[in-house]
């Protein structure tokens, strides 16, 4: 049985619900690619690899196709076309808001935030690869109005050499035309920022592996100058070692804790009769990262500008950042 894209009533116009939702959405890919990250480490990844493939239009480079894959548990037919349709998800209700994935509808929302069509891949157990999409100019010009029922489908050749694990998901972007960001090199520079500050302590923690790959006609390209193209933990109370910050606090904590072993202060709150515990963490620079006679103004200096791009306080749950404020 199919599945309505619009979870809302039968007279409310699935391409005008869906143009809104186009409109409502992230400040950028790095967070849309988040949402999809979130389903990722929920379904148990251990490997998450943002694989970006560049073309060229009138000789310049462009991206045609972003995909996000995993080694998480996958999903059955059921649950794949439950995940394409708006307002659905599997993290409605209170009982299955434990983990971060809270609402369970980031994957069609983030996706067409970016895109106008969506892809997904998914298997379990080396089963047969199941496929099913939603696309936007269907959705405007043919009147679709349900998720097309899950059929099996060959993963592109393009992207099995990514494919580890007996289990898994590849969900595809393409016709890609509301990134701001137009190269991989661009994707990569903002996203590890961001999505590395979000799941900080998923790749501190060696959780969970997120690498970027990029793809162009003549084969793989060269993202950073290290040649390593795996996200680095992003710490905005930089009490991490080895992190995306410059040197020389790369590998070793810029801040130190406020007031010592005192510096996180815990406690209770009330919301809709549940108790939660809240606790505020408290940072300071360490003398050395704002040293006149070596950085003059340390602000400037580069450990001083990463610094800057995570000003803010960092509202976590579950381990990841949802907001900063």
């Amino acid at each position: 049985m199919f599945g309505r894209i619009n979870n809302g009533t039968k007279n409310s116009a699935t391409h005008l619900v869906v143009k809104a939702m186009r409109d409502n959405g992230y400040k950028n890919a790095a967070y849309a690619l988040a949402e999809l990250m979130d389903n990722s480490i929920q379904a148990g990844a251990s490997e998450i690899k943002l694989v970006c493939i560049e073309g060229s239009n009138n000789g310049r480079r462009n991206l045609s196709e972003i995909a996000v894959i995993d080694n998480g548990s996958g999903m059955d037919k059921d649950t794949l076309e439950l995940s394409l349709g708006f307002g659905n998800g599997t993290h409605l209700t209170a009982e299955n808001q434990n983990g971060i994935g809270k609402f369970g509808m980031g994957l069609p929302n983030s996706s067409i935030s970016q895109c106008k069509k969506v892809e997904v891949y998914t298997w379990q157990n080396n089963g047969d690869v199941l496929y099913s999409y939603l696309d936007l100019d269907e959705i405007t010009n043919n009147g679709l109005e349900e998720v097309p029922e899950p059929v099996q489908k060959n993963i592109p050749n393009e992207f099995k050499e990514y494919i580890n694990g007996e289990s898994g998901t590849l969900v595809l972007w393409s016709k890609i035309d509301r990134c701001m960001w137009k190269t991989a090199k661009s994707i990569f520079k903002h996203s590890e920022l961001i999505i590395g500050r979000m799941y900080r302590y998923f790749i501190q923690d060696n959780e969970v592996t997120i690498k970027m790959i990029a793809k162009n006609e003549n084969g793989q390209l060269s993202l950073s100058n290290t040649g390593n193209n795996n996200f680095k933990a992003n710490d905005p109370i930089y009490l991490m070692d080895k992190t995306s910050c410059p040197e020389p606090f790369e590998n070793n904590a810029m801040f130190k804790k406020w007031d010592g072993e005192d510096y996180e202060i815990k406690f209770k709150v009330n919301h809709n009769n549940n108790e939660h515990e809240v606790s505020v963490k408290s940072t300071y620079a360490k003398e050395e990262s704002r040293d006149v006679k070596k950085y003059g103004n340390a602000g400037s200096a580069p450990h001083g500008k990463h610094a800057q791009q995570n000003v803010g306080v960092s509202i976590m749950r579950a381990n990841r950042e949802f907001r900063l404020l």
